[in-house]
């Protein structure tokens, strides 16, 4: 094993180490904004349950690529892409490869009622934790490398949060939750993932941080010619006042919503 998939297990095992001893939140006032991108299949539970580690759920965006089962994984920027790409997953399971890659999206979004979505929370700092996939970006290989960093306790939250992901010591609180977006768009989906967004993801990929799309920009571009297909759920607490969704239709050019009595 390299120096680098070495520091990926040891991360691993620190986090998980955290997230057991965890005790308890001392300022949960003292938060960050992050997002969580995912598929409308898991909708429901986190409306009731916010968003659970997948040891306690049967929540997993992606199975090829086993995380750590003891957090939650967040993101200051790729949510879109984590959105698109586990609806992706979702979807194919459920029709195959050959029909995902031939028939439009919008048509097996509604075919399936899997649409892709994210949530926005607001993340108490005591929570974060590394995410172990941190050791790809080139400037902390470089680091591990050199042997300037040699224990997962030499990375830091702001090492990973300058690359765009980040972890959760335990389940997202519905507390913490602020609202929840379906992206019901297909033109949205292209601009994003052929667009700068794309771009910027494969660069990040290929270890090179955040690039240069603020959170602004996602949001402008998001609201100002999207926004008919769009819907933003804004969450409850106690989360047993949210009202579960039954249906999630694109019809036309608008996004329509039907909830379950």
């Amino acid at each position: 094993m390299n120096k680098i998939e070495s520091m990926k297990s040891k991360i691993i095992t620190y986090t998980t180490d955290l997230s057991l001893s965890f005790k308890g939140i001392e300022n949960p006032w003292d938060t960050i904004p992050l997002y969580h991108g995912t598929t409308s299949k898991y909708l429901n539970d986190i409306l009731r349950n916010g968003i659970v580690p997948r040891k306690n759920s049967a929540h997993h965006n992606f199975q090829e690529s086993p995380s750590n089962e003891h957090l939650v994984y967040l993101s200051n920027k790729w949510h879109y892409w984590y959105a698109y790409h586990s609806n992706k997953e979702s979807i194919i399971r459920k029709v195959g490869q050959k029909r995902y890659e031939t028939e439009s999206i919008g048509a097996l979004w509604n075919e399936t009622n899997d649409f892709p979505i994210y949530v926005c929370c607001d993340i108490p700092k005591e929570l974060l934790t590394l995410d172990e996939d941190v050791v790809y970006q080139f400037d902390v290989k470089h680091k591990i490398n050199s042997g300037f960093i040699k224990e997962p306790s030499d990375i830091s939250i702001s090492d990973c949060l300058a690359q765009g992901t980040i972890a959760s010591l335990k389940e997202i609180d519905p507390i913490y939750i602020n609202e929840i977006v379906i992206l019901g768009s297909p033109e949205y989906r292209d601009e994003l993932l052929e667009g700068q967004y794309g771009a910027e993801a494969n660069n990040w990929f290929n270890g090179w941080g955040l690039g240069d799309m603020t959170r602004a920009d996602l949001s402008t571009l998001e609201l100002m010619k999207y926004h008919n297909q769009i819907e933003v759920l804004e969450y409850e607490y106690p989360a047993d006042k949210n009202n579960l969704v039954e249906n999630i239709v694109l019809l036309g050019d608008n996004l329509i919503i039907s909830f379950k009595s």
